[in-house]
């Protein structure tokens, strides 16, 4: 949660912009810093804007979690990874369990993201 000024992507991620298969979003003012609060804020941004999630051994507790069980409610598909309580809060919550395997997972993701409808919501409801 940061403005573009400090960001600076992957190497796979600069390929994937060069090429128009990637952009990078941002809410905030280019050379605005880090501030803690604003994960939240772009966790909100995140659930808006997704299709399908994919959460990674997320916490008892915190930015993952919070993420997934907010994108669940919006009706968002949330594939999850990892043996983690808060993977266990998740799937019991309605996410799909990502396979082991890591080809897998990503068929199994591509799967569900074609078959992911996209959620309409009034504009006021995107951030909550």
């Amino acid at each position: 949660p940061f403005g573009h000024s400090h960001f600076a992507p992957t190497a796979a991620l600069a390929e994937g912009l060069r090429a128009g298969r990637a952009a990078v979003l941002s809410a905030y003012f280019p050379k605005q810093g880090w501030q803690n609060h604003q994960a939240h804020e772009r966790n909100g941004l995140v659930c808006a804007i997704a299709r399908c999630m994919a959460v990674i051994e997320p916490g008892a507790r915190g930015g993952s979690l919070s993420t997934g069980v907010k994108a669940l409610q919006r009706g968002i598909a949330v594939g999850v990874y990892g043996e983690t309580e808060g993977a266990t809060q998740l799937e019991a919550g309605g996410a799909f369990r990502l396979p082991n395997a890591p080809e897998d997972a990503g068929k199994r993701f591509a799967e569900e993201w074609k078959q992911a409808r996209s959620v309409e919501a009034p504009q006021g409801q995107l951030f909550r």
